[in-house]
């Protein structure tokens, strides 16, 4: 048996349910008089166990929706050296990257002139799908030369259906240290 206060003993076991992922960012959770249940208490003591850790920044509480797992935000700052998967990893977060397709397309006016081609010159474009925590955050179009990924043209990056339906296809970036 608990022995401190009934609504820490819930409270804990809420902030316990968050920090294994039971209950994951921006999940809904049961109602207090389910929670109330659950723990032997009465829902009063959920509700105050709710509104400490509201309080400390793991709950959000919204009128006639619930009661909701916070989605948490992360600091990114902007520059020319600027990496997500870096960021992210960086600050503990889970940081992967999923190719969504590649194709090979003429490039227009205005990606010739940043990658210093003609136009109608081929290009790779690789899209990916960028998660943080296991929640999708960003999607990048990327466009390189013809010479930039020799053997990208040679052996396709697209992942298979299979591999779409299962998270398969990932992509590891490495940077060398030259």
């Amino acid at each position: 048996m608990y022995q401190g206060k009934r609504w820490e003993f819930v409270r804990s076991n809420i902030e316990e349910a968050i920090a294994s992922s039971r209950f994951r960012p921006g999940e809904k959770l049961p109602n207090d008089v389910e929670r109330a249940l659950e723990y032997g208490v009465n829902r009063h003591t959920v509700r105050y166990a709710i509104r400490a850790l509201e309080q400390e920044g793991l709950l959000r509480i919204e009128q006639g929706r619930g009661t909701f797992v916070v989605e948490h935000s992360t600091a990114y700052l902007l520059s020319s050296q600027t990496r997500l998967n870096d960021n992210l990893m960086s600050r503990g977060r889970l940081a992967r990257r999923k190719i969504l397709t590649t194709a090979t397309i003429p490039a227009d006016e205005r990606l010739a002139g940043y990658l210093d081609l003609k136009a109608r010159d081929d290009v790779l474009r690789i899209d990916t799908l960028s998660d943080q925590d296991e929640i999708p955050i960003a999607i990048a179009h990327s466009y390189f030369r013809r010479n930039a990924l020799p053997d990208c043209w040679t052996n396709s990056l697209a992942p298979t259906r299979s591999q779409q339906l299962s998270g398969a296809s990932e992509l590891t970036t490495t940077r060398s240290n030259g």
